[in-house]
């Protein structure tokens, strides 16, 4: 295809296409490039006396000659082989309130002073802390940062943008993690089959969203809580080191935000369990790899990193080999004898659940997690979803994945045989067949997971007063061999 020549004269122009060279000159208004278009040029020349504002995904092979403002919006992403000019560019990254969001600068020079209004702080791996950002103390390019504003803010980055190569040392003096970022005005493909440089650094990228981490494991597919391949522009992250090491990039590893795509490896069985309470959710993924070991496979599986946040849940597997949480735990092979550890931990006692979001295993059998606490299977591949009373003082390893039973306990009463119901002040449990079982224990929880009342009985028919106030509660049912949950609301 033969490529123009784009020169811009015009009062407000939003452009695209692809061009052997744009320039914007003679022009006092403002050029947008607007956030649905992409521009590719071989050169770009902006002498405009006005403002060139990148909404929009713009590619430059060889060189961005910035003769004046030359301003990209958080939608933009800009990738070019060179910067020239005499004018600096911007870059904009806007922050929402009460998060802490980890960052990386995208130009080649700036000090703290960039992140006014923030606590601001780097993470020192030899002794496992944050530590606190001072006004004056320089910040290095591929370093992660930690800000965290009191209202909605955004940072404008002033300088040369960076492109081309960079490098940054990584350390296994303390516990090997190392917060680094993206040094670029676009994303990143850690999944680029050119143009890095890993050296002594496990594969798996560890994102934070403000509540919880995302996990992607490079060249898998695998990723948890909606962790991917792509890096976002300026974006920081956690590797981790397990000895001193090297991790480089080239503009070769650089893509659009728009390019995004979950690289998902079809031929990998795995079964992913996800945990709510209070309104978050937390997976963990368990994968079936030949090549995987008892141990870490530090190119197949992520660690766990717990959220800070009380209502946020954490749902993990432990290697009772290595003594390490897993995120994502990567198994040689399936057999009747294994046996996977799932621990659970979450900051407030309730009434919370964890289902199968999938189940993708060839020649399906049964799958079950089973509740130390209740003593309670649960077929995954016929009930996915399992709800339990939590206390937060409780242990974390109260559940196990196993691919077979030891006893005949199972999760299946069949919801039409027992109606609960609220009427007035009474809880009604109507068993509609004859029990055969000699004890039935009836357990009413308030929605905090309170216990209000416990009636143990042998009759078909239960009426159970509630002398409490109005509300939801949840009532358990537990016979000789099954449980059964039902939530009510008493007027």
């Amino acid at each position: 295809m033969k490529k123009s020549i784009l020169l811009i004269s015009f009062l407000t122009i939003i452009v695209g296409g692809i061009f052997a060279q744009a320039k914007v000159y003679n022009n006092s208004a403002k050029i947008i490039i607007n956030d649905n278009i992409y521009m590719q040029a071989d050169n770009f020349i902006n002498d405009n006396s006005g403002e060139v504002f990148l909404e929009g995904g713009m590619t430059i092979r060889n060189d961005l000659e910035n003769n004046n403002i030359f301003s990209i919006a958080n939608t933009g992403s800009l990738i070019s082989g060179t910067v020239s000019g005499s004018s600096e560019c911007s870059f904009n990254k806007e922050i929402n309130v009460d998060n802490q969001h980890y960052i990386s600068i995208p130009i080649t020079t700036a000090n703290a002073t960039i992140f006014t209004g923030a606590f601001a702080f780097k993470y020192d791996e030899q002794s496992s802390n944050w530590l606190t950002l001072n006004s004056s103390d320089q910040l290095n390019i591929m370093c992660g940062y930690s800000v965290d504003y009191s209202v909605n803010s955004n940072i404008e980055f002033i300088g040369t943008l960076n492109t081309g190569e960079y490098s940054y040392d990584v350390t296994k003096l303390g516990d090997g993690w190392n917060l680094v970022g993206n040094p670029f005005c676009s994303a990143i493909d850690w999944d680029a089959t050119s143009g890095w440089t890993k050296n002594n650094i496990d594969n798996t990228i560890y994102f934070w969203d403000g509540n919880q981490y995302s996990y992607y494991v490079g060249g898998s597919g695998s990723g948890v809580n909606g962790g991917t391949n792509i890096i976002p522009a300026t974006q920081g992250f956690f590797v981790k080191a397990n000895s001193a090491g090297l991790l480089g990039l080239t503009n070769e590893v650089r893509i659009h935000d728009e390019q995004n795509f979950y690289k998902n490896n079809n031929n990998e069985q795995n079964i992913r369990l996800t945990a709510y309470a209070n309104n978050f959710a937390d997976e963990t993924l368990i994968s079936f790899n030949q090549e995987a070991t008892n141990g870490f496979d530090n190119n197949l599986e992520a660690y766990k990193l717990f959220s800070t946040n009380n209502s946020v849940p954490n749902l993990y597997s432990f290697n009772n080999i290595e003594n390490i949480n897993l995120s994502i735990n990567a198994i040689p092979e399936i057999t009747e004898q294994l046996v996977i550890p799932i621990n659970f931990k979450v900051g407030k006692s309730g009434i919370y659940s964890i289902e199968a979001t999938e189940i993708n295993i060839v020649d399906m059998q049964q799958i079950y997690l089973y509740d130390k606490k209740q003593d309670v299977y649960t077929d995954l591949t016929i009930q996915p979803e399992y709800s339990f009373v939590y206390d937060k003082n409780e242990n974390q390893d109260r559940f196990l994945l196993t691919f077979t039973k030891n006893t005949s306990t199972t999760n299946d009463i069949n919801t039409t045989d027992i109606n609960i119901y609220a009427f007035e002040k009474n809880v009604y449990v109507d068993f509609k067949h004859d029990i055969s079982f000699k004890n039935v224990k009836i357990t009413i929880y308030n929605i905090m997971g309170e216990t209000i009342k416990i009636v143990n009985t042998n009759k078909n028919k239960v009426i159970i007063p509630i002398n409490y106030q109005t509300g939801t509660y949840i009532v358990e049912i537990i016979t000789d061999n099954n449980i059964k949950r039902n939530t009510i609301v008493i007027h």
